[in-house]
């Protein structure tokens, strides 16, 4: 069942039509806020045979969308797109946009795996409300709707991304990744470019001196295995990176402090990716933030979380479940939070176009 026929589906309430019109044709029509409001099904003033409203109206298309997706009718970017465009509805259509996104997003995780791509719009979407209508960006309906567009328009499988962009400058594929971190970034990045036909050479970044040894140690083992393998210090990752294709990585630790995020390790591989333009990702687990300060309560809270507590993302390994977020940073040190977005795929993985939708920059990675 395609997603049109999922909206179609709720015709029979009657009370959803700018839903279902939003949903086909992105022409977002503002309803009569004495009809659709956020109120509970038993307002007098609801209508439609099943007295709905906005909110419940809302969230039973959302229970459709779901059964569908649980049935196998559509993929992970269907799921996505249907998302976003029921979150465009509750921003534009709703009288409270916060607590209509957050009730969403709440009922759709009840029941989804992929929790960080719900949790991903819908920090996209909470940063365009919070900087609101304005002459630089423009206002909030128009960047909401190119999110839209973005999320609708993308194409393939999460993981089947990394080899499509691996081979789009050719035959070989270059991949910066930190000491340290073979076993998870040979067992999901490399093998999954090697298993595609594509040659590969390895950029390893060596982020201290502790570092050095294991680099050698490593690049040798990739020889061994027929891989071309070279170190570079972090303090040249950017100008590796942008020789590169794919930076992987096997997690991201950071530390919220006043107005900032501080980065370690693969953090830096992830900040000179951004600087690059090239895609990321991140394979086999997660690290958490430690909340410290202004900076940890604003981010908690736009992401409808409490400083102090963990994030628990599922993995695809049932036995690999671990309370963490990963994140990618513009910025090699500190970064605004503002400028911070989170995707982390169920696959354990930063899948390169939900990078390329949530986090835009100059490169190769925009141009698609």
């Amino acid at each position: 069942m395609s997603l049109e026929r999922v909206f179609d589906t709720c015709e029979r309430w009657r009370s959803i039509p700018t839903i279902r019109n939003a949903f086909r044709s992105g022409v977002v029509v503002k309803p009569d806020h004495d009809r659709y409001k956020m109120t509970s099904s038993s307002d007098e003033e609801s209508v439609g045979e099943k007295g709905l409203s906005l909110s419940d109206a809302l969230l039973k298309t959302t229970q459709e969308l779901l059964r569908q997706y649980e049935s196998g009718s559509f993929d992970e970017f269907s799921l996505a797109e249907g998302v976003v465009k029921l979150l465009r509805v509750a921003v534009l259509q709703s009288t409270d946009a916060r607590a209509a996104v957050i009730e969403l997003c709440e009922e759709i995780s009840k029941r989804v795996q992929e929790k960080c791509i719900v949790e991903s719009l819908a920090s996209a979407i909470f940063d365009i409300v919070a900087v609101g209508d304005s002459d630089e960006f423009g206002t909030v309906q128009n960047r909401i709707e190119n999110l839209v567009t973005q999320v609708c328009s993308l194409e393939g499988g999460l993981l089947e991304s990394l080899a499509s962009c691996l081979t789009a400058d050719g035959d070989v594929c270059h991949i910066l990744i930190l000491a340290e971190e073979e076993a998870g970034v040979i067992e999901y990045g490399i093998d999954q470019a090697m298993a595609e036909g594509v040659n590969v050479e390895v950029t390893i970044v060596v982020a201290y001196e502790d570092m050095e040894e294991s680099a050698e140690k490593m690049k040798l083992r990739l020889e061994k295995l027929g891989i071309h393998a070279s170190t570079v210090l972090d303090a040249n990752v950017e100008s590796a990176a942008k020789e590169s294709d794919v930076a992987i990585v096997r997690a991201v630790g950071m530390l919220a402090e006043e107005d900032a995020l501080c980065m370690h390790g693969s953090a830096l591989v992830c900040a000179g990716a951004w600087r690059a333009g090239i895609p990321v990702m991140v394979v086999g687990g997660t690290h958490t933030i430690t909340a410290e300060g202004s900076a940890a309560m604003n981010v908690m809270t736009r992401m409808g979380r409490h400083p102090g507590s963990t994030w628990k993302y599922d993995e695809c390994r049932e036995d690999r479940g671990r309370e963490a977020i990963s994140i990618v940073a513009p910025a090699y040190d500190r970064v605004a939070l503002q400028k911070v977005h989170t995707v982390l795929t169920e696959r354990g993985c930063f899948a390169t176009d939900f990078l390329k939708v949530l986090a835009p920059r100059a490169g190769r990675v925009e141009q698609g």
